[in-house]
């Protein structure tokens, strides 16, 4: 197959393309890295100045390479919303991609309309939106809120109707569109895990202190949840100083970023997930131990019943996520056994070759 991968988030795309060539097919990754991340692509489309002059620039990068991105038997958007221009331009681009090649696959792998209406509703028990029935950070939320509401909704309506294959890449995202009560959203409707490529087969013992890397992402602090863990975090840090060690980072770009997690036992990565996503799972296939989403909804749904090994906050509970924190990462006996949990998780549900052969099996349905 001649596949089409459009946009990228949190390394997706890139692990996707390289390990379908291992496959034997043809790809083409269209993308602007994810922003300061840098991610891996054949062809970089990327905002360099902001205002209008920034957007003809970016405009000019897409009319150039538009003649090549046509006659492939897949093209595959990594969102509805996939360049960093005015949605009517995204739609634009849809139209013509999806004209000049042959069947459409859109990945739901962040926001959208319908995850925004669906988290604003309270449809889970908690998001970065709201929390057993409180609204949280719906001030610092507001432009999100609105741009996928009001902005992107006819596009997200468009390009959701037009796909042939919907593919969540996380348990949330399939439990929202699942929600909708839509047969025919249900019948183009797929859960496909995120691909990781295996690192280790053995963690790597803990020091004389656990290191915890809070790598911040300063555009996503209140959906990441940063402002509610950091205090927790150098609570635990002040009152064991001999057995915790906090590295606090900004913006760090993917090669630096990797080079510094190495180092570390644990990772602090979301607070509002139900789900391990890329950045977790990246992580803990190198058996580090991660914060973020470890819901028991999500254990239930992929079918394990044994490996748990995933720190699991709420919001609003501050003091009994400070007791399950301390409780796990100054036990370095079990905090030693999630590590390798970490790496069978990853070795059993998002193995790269294992997820791709998913996705090259629903897209070959499609010719």
């Amino acid at each position: 197959m001649r596949i089409l991968l459009i946009g990228e988030f949190s390394n997706v795309h890139a692990t996707l393309a390289e390990t379908i060539r291992r496959a034997g097919h043809e790809v083409l990754l269209v993308s602007d890295g994810d922003d300061w991340k840098g991610y891996r692509r054949d062809v970089s489309i990327q905002r360099r100045y902001k205002g209008k002059w920034g957007t003809m620039h970016l405009l000019t990068q897409w009319a150039l390479q538009l003649p090549k991105l046509k006659g492939f038997d897949i093209v595959h958007f990594i969102n509805p919303k996939f360049t960093d221009m005015n949605p009517s331009v995204d739609k634009w681009i849809f139209r013509w991609l999806a004209r000049h090649n042959g069947h459409v696959s859109v990945g739901l792998y962040g926001d959208d309309y319908i995850v925004l209406r669906q988290l604003d509703n309270g449809f889970l028990h908690y998001s970065e939106l709201q929390a057993f029935g409180k609204r949280i950070n719906v001030e610092a939320q507001k432009r999100r809120i609105h741009a996928w509401t009001h902005d992107c909704k006819d596009l997200c309506q468009e390009i959701i109707g037009r796909a042939e294959t919907l593919i969540a890449c996380l348990y949330e995202y399939h439990y929202l569109y699942r929600s909708m009560k839509d047969k025919d959203i249900d019948s183009r409707l797929h859960y496909i895990g995120l691909p990781i490529r295996p690192q280790h087969q053995s963690p790597e013992p803990v020091g004389d202190k656990v290191k915890v890397l809070f790598a911040i992402q300063t555009k996503r602090i209140s959906t990441k949840g940063y402002d509610v863990m950091l205090p927790l975090f150098q609570r635990l840090a002040a009152n064991h100083p001999d057995k915790i060690e906090l590295i606090v980072t900004e913006n760090v770009p993917f090669h630096q970023y990797k080079a510094i997690l190495g180092s570390c036992d644990v990772l602090v990565d979301q607070f509002y997930s139900y789900t391990p996503a890329m950045n977790a799972l990246e992580a803990m296939s190198r058996g580090i131990v991660v914060i973020s989403g470890g819901e028991e909804d999500y254990y239930r749904f992929i079918g394990e019943n044994k490996l748990r090994p995933i720190i699991n906050l709420r919001p609003l509970q501050d003091e009994e996520n400070y007791r399950i924190l301390e409780e796990t990462l100054l036990n370095r006996g079990r905090l030693y056994e999630m590590k390798q949990e970490s790496i069978d998780f990853i070795n059993k549900y998002h193995d790269a070759e294992n997820i791709a052969n998913e996705y090259l099996n629903l897209w070959k349905s499609l010719l």
